[in-house]
């Protein structure tokens, strides 16, 4: 099985990649970097290359190419319409899955609101709260008679 290679660059990270037969450019750049394969574009000289049909037979062309093609394209997980993790434990779990689904839910909203909102106010009165409690068990310990009072003595 005769492969093709190309060399690829996504952000900072650069690879030399073996393009099987058959396949896309696009699907392999996607496949090696984690990307979606319908959202991954190839960029080289100003042209780009999609996964579409009539653009994959005209990627033949960058296999000639001797610089790096650039890869744009999103990672699976950092995409704004992935599905969340809630929904991952509904489609697992059948019966409870969409109750644990929402409740998963509820909590990352409370967690993310709580960061911006009551977060500072939290942490002032637990401070506020450790300050007292210091007060009070360091007005349990006997103090030893100051030498004012002794002189009096």
């Amino acid at each position: 099985m005769s492969t093709r290679t190309l060399t690829l660059k996504w952000r900072t990270t650069t690879a030399r990649l073996d393009v099987p037969v058959g396949e896309s450019p696009v699907t392999t750049a996607a496949r090696h970097f984690g990307l979606v394969p319908a959202r991954t574009t190839l960029v080289f000289r100003g042209k780009r290359y999609r996964l579409d049909d009539a653009v994959v037979d005209a990627a033949d062309d960058l296999f000639g190419v001797a610089g790096d093609i650039m890869v744009l394209g999103t990672p699976a997980h950092q995409q704004l319409d992935a599905p969340s993790r809630a929904a991952a434990v509904a489609r697992r779990v059948p019966l409870l899955g969409p109750l644990l689904a929402c409740f998963c839910d509820a909590i990352v909203v409370l967690c993310v609101r709580a960061r911006g909102d009551w977060a500072p106010a939290l942490a002032r009165g637990l401070v506020a709260v450790a300050r007292g409690v210091g007060l009070f068990f360091s007005s349990l310990v006997p103090r030893p008679p100051s030498r004012a009072r002794r002189r009096a003595e």
